[in-house]
């Protein structure tokens, strides 16, 4: 869990389907999507909309994202926590493959906490 409008960052391997790392360099597109979970809408959060995080990979295949304060941030104060979802889409390879990966993670309300 998250606390609400803290920062907070997300490490991991970008992989193909046999579990071999992807660097940078292999990499044709990388996005993210972040949005609530739970909700009929599925409203996107702080217009993270399709962003490209293709920069954020090293030659290592390693991905480290930073979640800004306004990811972070409660959307409805009635709630304990929220859930956020992110998802990422990436191509690469030739011929051109796709992946898509989703995480979940929960923004904690500091005031309803208390």
């Amino acid at each position: 869990m998250i606390n609400e409008q803290s920062s907070s960052f997300y490490v991991a391997t970008v992989k193909d389907e046999n579990g071999i790392f992807i660097p940078a360099a292999d990499l044709l597109t990388l996005t993210m999507t972040l949005f609530l979970r739970d909700t009929s809408t599925n409203a996107v959060i702080n217009g993270r909309t399709n962003v490209d995080i293709t920069s954020k990979v090293n030659s290592s295949g390693v991905l480290t994202l930073e979640f800004t304060p306004d990811d972070n941030a409660i959307i409805d104060s009635a709630l304990t926590k929220e859930w956020r979802e992110c998802e990422f889409t990436f191509t690469f390879g030739s011929p051109v493959k796709t992946g898509v990966h989703r995480i979940q993670f929960a923004v904690v309300n500091l005031v309803k906490k208390v």
